[in-house]
């Protein structure tokens, strides 16, 4: 043997996976996938829930400030109105907001335009607003491309919410606001029904809560 087979060292044998091996490692990485689907779909759940009790305490806080807005005269109300908000769209459109001292149309927000809307007591004074070029409904006091005739500047409006949140239990594909059940000012706490106006809102789930609590109830 000459020096040169002598510093020839042996090659390092490459050794792979046996398929005992390959199993225990897919058993493996599969109990592992099992433990934290159930733990993903908790959490899901538990941001679903969340969400959902942000989204009604974002609309019942709106509709308690149109109400608060309504009992400070801020916006117009009808004698036999609970002062409520209509429906849910009217706190993402806003109301005009009244002018302080200015004369008062019974009727609610949209309903300026209705035969009969200003009522029986802005009859009277229906010349002298003619001839003084002041409208006393709320809801058109504005004159030409929008003014208001007494400031020469457009009526304020009030709004109560930027965008109107929705059910995370929904379909998605619906209209934020026909996600919610609507109960009126007139339905019983026991069976909420729709009606004149929107005292409270509730989601329409069939769902238990994970507090045991059913989501129709928070």
């Amino acid at each position: 043997m000459n020096s040169t087979d002598a510093t020839v060292r042996p090659r390092r044998q490459v050794r792979g996976f046996t398929l005992i091996e390959m199993v225990v490692v897919v058993m493996i990485v599969g109990i592992l996938a099992s433990a934290a689907m159930p733990l993903m779909a908790l959490h899901k759940r538990r941001s679903q829930e969340a969400e959902l009790k942000e989204s009604l305490r974002t609309l019942r806080r709106a509709i308690d400030a149109y109400k608060q807005a309504v009992d400070n005269g801020d916006i117009a109300k009808r004698p036999d109105d609970s002062g409520y908000p209509p429906s849910l769209d009217v706190l993402v459109k806003g109301v005009p907001k009244l002018t302080p001292g200015a004369a008062l149309a019974a009727g609610k927000p949209g309903d300026a335009n209705k035969p009969g809307a200003a009522g029986a007591a802005a009859a009277p004074s229906a010349a002298n607003a003619a001839s003084s070029g002041f409208s006393l409904s709320p809801f058109s006091t504005s004159t030409g491309a929008g003014s208001n005739a007494t400031t020469g500047k457009a009526p304020a409006t009030i709004y109560f919410l930027r965008r109107l949140p929705r059910d995370p239990f929904a379909d998605p594909t619906v209209p934020a606001a026909q996600t919610w059940g609507l109960r009126s000012y007139a339905s019983p706490p026991n069976a909420p029904a729709p009606g004149a106006d929107v005292f409270d809102v509730y989601s329409r789930s069939e769902s238990v809560g994970l507090d045991g609590v059913p989501l129709r109830e928070w």
